[in-house]
């Protein structure tokens, strides 16, 4: 009877060991598997990083001609408004020499009558 007890027991334990071997195999597969995947998504990970610098980069560059273009905007803005200054101060000139030029008329028309 104990030697009957010791063969069931023997017989449960090699069970429950070949049970352990076969999920132990399983989670080498599976983490085989998963060292697999991760080998070829880190590949596509630093792609994607580089892509994701290369964004990064060319926005800085987009950026510094944004900022090039806003500063020559300003500066047509100042352009424009000297080029109206000048065009007051010419018209006020161009209004002053038609006054004198009528002023010299009258002069020359009076000095023809006084002859």
């Amino acid at each position: 009877m104990v030697a009957n007890e010791i063969r069931k027991l023997a017989d449960s334990t090699k069970t429950i060991s070949e049970k352990i071997n076969s999920i132990s195999r399983e989670r080498q597969e599976i983490s085989r598997l998963a060292q697999e995947k991760l080998n070829e998504l880190i590949p596509q990970v630093n792609k994607n990083s580089d892509h994701i610098r290369n964004i990064a980069k060319v926005t800085m560059e987009e950026k510094k001609v944004i900022n090039q273009i806003n500063t020559s905007i300003t500066q047509l803005g100042d352009i424009a408004n000297q080029n109206s200054a000048a065009a007051e101060e010419m018209a006020a000139a161009a209004e002053e020499l038609n006054a004198q030029a009528e002023k010299l008329h009258e002069l020359v028309e009076n000095i023809d009558i006084q002859s």
